[in-house]
């Protein structure tokens, strides 16, 4: 599966999370007095940002384990000079 593929499909699962727990929603807009699509909104927002902190996590750890294996002849020494 590629990436955006997976990227979409966190992201369908977030709103599908947030339309699932629609009752939680009307509650918290009744008592705060907001409007529900406002709540929900921002329910996803927070979902996508979730999903991005996962996404740099996962980059990093890759990027962090491409330098663990890399050997003293993988730099390109020149190009770190300049």
């Amino acid at each position: 599966m590629s990436k955006d593929v997976r990227g979409i499909e966190r992201w369908k699962c977030a709103c599908y999370k947030c339309s699932g727990n629609s009752e939680a929603i009307r509650k918290f807009s009744d008592k705060y007095i907001v409007p529900e699509k406002l709540v929900a909104e921002y329910v996803v927002h927070l979902a996508q940002i979730k999903i991005r902190e996962e996404k740099k996590k996962e980059e990093t750890e890759r990027e962090r384990m491409k330098r663990l294996k890399q050997e003293y002849n993988d730099i390109d020494w020149v190009g770190l000079y300049n």
